[in-house]
């Protein structure tokens, strides 16, 4: 049955993760690489048996060579594990537990793949980057690399820094804004925006109950209570695959950030502007 396949799936890659984990455990780590492989987990999917779309994958960039090397040994292990299959990645499925080093501070929080990649391009890095140059190393539009990176330019993470040093691969040396990493960190902006909001209640779509409510949020926090932290593509694939009830769950994407806005709001849910975690 399609759901034994699916369940097969999911202990079968804990199995391949835990022995790669194994087999690389005391190994000299690669200075070249953010990642060592005993850090990374996947989840290995048969194609056929998920319901993986062209959308599955919208969110495409290139991830930066510090960690594409990380995912290209994942490649090699899995390849002596099981010969003559091959991985396609899905990156925007997935979620990055990242430690960020300042003069002040450290702090540790999960973001997006593609949040990763772009703070990865800071890292040990003094000089400013344009939008434009750093869209080209990810291979992804400038505007869409706007908007990922205003993530963290709104934690003041990464700030934008007016230039006027001219730079050999632009045209002119006037007005040129760059973005810079920051080297102190400001606590204030990760404090809990969520205080003194109103209680907001998901009044459901058209055709659910109040119980079909309460199912789908009850779904939701058992999902974040035992898989962790997720983006909100990662929980609506999820409550459309993975968590199955009687009734299939029919909400469109922007109707499950609709319910997870509303869980927020209650304080249920902690929202960084990338992932959704519970508020214990």
């Amino acid at each position: 049955a399609k759901s034994d396949i699916m369940m097969k799936d999911m202990a079968e890659s804990k199995r391949i993760n835990k022995v790669i984990s194994e087999k690389v455990r005391g190994q000299e780590a690669d200075p070249n690489q953010l990642l060592s492989l005993d850090k990374i987990s996947c989840t290995i999917l048969s194609k056929a048996f998920w319901p993986i779309t062209e959308n599955s994958s919208a969110e495409k960039f290139k991830l930066p060579d510090k960690l594409a090397g990380s995912i290209s040994n994942f490649q090699d292990y899995y390849t002596s594990q099981k010969q003559n299959r091959s991985l396609e990645y899905y990156h925007n499925l997935g979620v990055v537990t990242l430690t960020l080093e300042f003069e002040n501070d450290t702090l540790q929080l999960q973001v997006t793949p593609i949040q990763a990649a772009i703070i990865s391009f800071f890292d040990d890095r003094d000089e400013g980057i344009t939008a434009e140059e750093l869209a080209n190393e990810l291979e992804m539009t400038v505007r869409e690399l706007k908007l990922r990176i205003s993530f963290w330019v709104g934690k003041g993470i990464i700030q934008e820094v007016r230039s006027k040093a001219a730079r050999p691969n632009l045209m002119g040396n006037e007005n040129i804004i760059v973005y810079k990493a920051a080297k102190t960190l400001d606590k204030s902006a990760f404090s809990d925006e969520s205080s003194g909001v109103s209680i907001s209640q998901d009044k459901g779509r058209p055709g659910e109950t109040s119980e079909d409510v309460k199912l789908y949020e009850g779904l939701v926090s058992t999902m974040l209570n035992t898989a962790g932290p997720k983006s909100l593509s990662q929980i609506h694939f999820l409550l459309k695959t993975k968590y199955i009830t009687e009734k299939a769950y029919g909400r469109s994407e922007q109707e499950t950030y609709e319910m997870l806005d509303a869980m927020v709001k209650r304080g249920t849910l902690i929202y960084n502007g990338e992932i959704y975690s519970l508020d214990k």
